[in-house]
């Protein structure tokens, strides 16, 4: 099984949601040792610019097309 798609092929998995789209800024007393004090997470930048799982996760969700 594609490890990429792992979750979604668990019989008991009902959906999937992309839990922080993008980048951002966040508090020094959390995040302070992180570089610009960003929770850099996203599948997007803190510009919107596309990372490079952006567009594999797009693949994947299509894939399903309406189903997912």
């Amino acid at each position: 099984m594609d490890r990429r798609r792992a979750v979604l092929e668990y019989g008991d998995c009902c959906g999937v949601y992309i839990w922080q789209f993008c980048d951002v800024r966040v508090s020094e007393e959390w995040f302070g040792t992180r570089p610009r004090t960003m929770n850099n997470k996203g599948i997007v930048d803190e510009y919107r610019r596309r990372k490079l799982a952006y567009d594999v996760v797009k693949r994947i969700f299509e894939s399903y097309g309406n189903g997912l």
